[in-house]
Formats: structure tokens, sequence, C-alpha cells
């Protein structure tokens, strides 16, 4: 089960370190000094040029380093600031290090540096509001997060997939479309609390789209696949919609297993105001540009007025990779 490591980003100092080397990755060349051997060999094994870094300080009793050591790489890392989680990544590495920390971001007031330190990759810009986040865990609605914290276990686990770090695949029989519109309407709160909290709306919404049809086309490739292999995507991140919009039948497509789901989730590909497939320009290797060339330029099938707003929101929300 993956770690969830969540920090403010505020204050002068964070805003600061955001600018200098999260959205102006730090190049590899000039952290490779303060590497060990092992550390610098598995660096080089990621075939990148620059990275995004964050560190946090030791914390009075040691509380920030106590909460880091438990991260792995692999676990998810977010920002937070204005009462948003604004962006998300994935730790690739972590390092103990005065020195490096110094040479990035130098001393805050009290003469401490941010050593304990972690990489990340696969960043991405989302928008989920604080009290999204505080329902999911059944916090106050005007909780706020005040300093660095990781969250394990349950929370990570409710945390992850309001994320949608877990994709839900439901097989339902079909029903009328007015009668499931009256099932969302009816619907009080998409998040139920269980056992675990659970994605109400999302069997209806699959009912919706597939009917119970064996066989239907992927909106973005336009291919016909059993339904087996295509999942409802949410046009908009699910996490950063409201209720209503999480009952609306227009905020999900048909996208299939077999690319379309992955290049749409993390904006190697996205449909541009007439509705047709535009790449986002990332340089990856042959296999994925291969992939992504076939699609550019096909029209989203169900593309229409009435998830055009939805499609613009996932235009505006990004993914972007180290390079």
């Amino acid at each position: 089960m993956i770690n969830i490591a969540i920090q403010p980003c505020g204050d002068s100092d964070a805003i600061g370190h955001y600018q200098d080397t999260i959205m102006n990755p730090v190049s590899i060349s000039r952290i490779l000094p303060f590497l060990s051997a092992t550390q610098r060999d598995y660096i080089k094994s990621l075939e990148i040029n620059q990275v995004a870094i964050w560190g946090v300080t030791r914390g009075q009793k040691d509380i920030n380093k106590n909460k880091w050591d438990k991260l792995n790489t692999g676990d998810i890392a977010l920002l937070y600031k204005n009462k948003s989680i604004f962006c998300q990544g994935k730790i690739i590495s972590l390092l103990h290090s005065k020195e490096l920390a110094t040479e990035l971001w130098n001393l805050n007031k009290s003469g401490e540096t941010w050593e304990y330190i972690y990489f990340l990759d696969d960043l991405q810009e989302i928008e989920i509001p604080i009290v999204n986040f505080n329902k999911a865990l059944d916090y106050k609605p005007n909780n706020i997060i005040h300093g660095f914290n990781v969250l394990v276990d349950e929370k990570a686990r409710i945390i992850a997939d309001l994320l949608e770090l877990d994709v839900v695949n439901n097989e339902v029989q079909i029903v009328d479309n007015s009668k499931l519109k009256e099932e969302l309407v009816a619907i009080q709160e998409t998040d139920n609390l269980q056992q675990t909290k659970t994605r109400q709306e999302q069997p209806l919404l699959r009912k919706y789209l597939f009917q119970n049809k064996r066989i239907e086309k992927c909106h973005l490739c336009n291919k016909d696949y059993p339904v087996s292999m295509l999942v409802a995507a949410h046009i908009k991140k699910r996490a950063s919609c409201n209720d209503d919009e999480r009952k609306d039948f227009n905020v999900v497509m048909s996208a299939c297993k077999f690319g379309c789901d992955e290049l749409f989730e993390k904006s190697y590909i996205n449909i541009n105001d007439e509705g047709y497939i535009q790449s986002s320009n990332y340089d990856e290797n042959d296999a994925v540009n291969n992939y992504v060339k076939q699609l550019i330029g096909k029209k989203c099938s169900i593309f229409n007025a009435k998830n055009k707003e939805y499609f613009k929101w996932h235009r505006e929300h990004k993914k972007r990779f180290m390079k």
C-alpha cells in the first residue's frame, strides 16, 4: 500500500521552493556531487536530465523526520495552498542531505534547511478543494493543513481512491436512462462510508455508458472493444468534481484499456474546443509517441456542448513529466 505525503505550500519559503525546484526542475548534473555512488547509479538509471525536488526540515522533536522516514519510492506527494490541493507527484527517490538542501534552498530564519528530501516525477496540476479532502477523511469541513504529514494505511487508501489511483470497473445490467438519472439524483452523498468509502455513482454511470451491450466503442480511438475492456473514464477528475458534477452523465466517457484511458489520464492527449484529439507534446519513448500519433486529429465521438467544459478542465490541468 502506498503512503501519501501532504505539504502546505503557502508561506514565502515554500512558494519560492515550488518555483525554484518544482516548476523549474533541477538538473541531474547539479545534484550528482551530493549523492553516494549507489544513489548516483540509481539516478542515472532513470535516464532523466532533470528532476523536481522537495524537502522538509527536521522539525521540533524530529516530528518531520519521523514522518519522512515512513516514505518509500512509489509513494505520492501532494502540495496544498489556498484551500486546495494543487499539485500531485510520485516519489522516485529519497535523500537526507543537508549539503544538497543548502545548495538548493539555503537556510531558513532559524538556521535550518530542508534536508529531508524527496525527488518527484509524474507531476500533475490538480484542483482538489480541501473540503473534498476533509469529507473523504471525515475531518471537520473547516480543517486546514498546517504542516507536513504522511498518511498511511486506511487514510492513505481513502485518499488514493479520492485521487483515482485505482480504477473501478463494475459490471452491471441495463436499466432505463431516466431511472438511472433518478437514482443518481437520489444519492445524497457520492462518497458512502461503509467499511470503506465507495463511489456510489460509478456503477450507474457505467450502466449509462454501456447498457447491456457486449461490444462498445472507445470514445477516443473509436474502435470497438468488449465492454470488459472499457472503463467509464472521468473527463474531469472525479476528486475535483462537486456532487452535482459527479452525478452528471456528461462527466464520463468510454475509454479503452489498450492505451486511450492511460494516455488521457496522464494528459498525453487532450480534446480541443472542436472535439478533436491533440497531443500535449511530451517527449516520450517511440512506443508512446507512435500510439499518440495514431490518435491525433481523430474526433472524440462523445464530444458535445454538455461535456465541452469538462474537456476544457482536463486540458487546463495537465501532467508534467521530467525529461
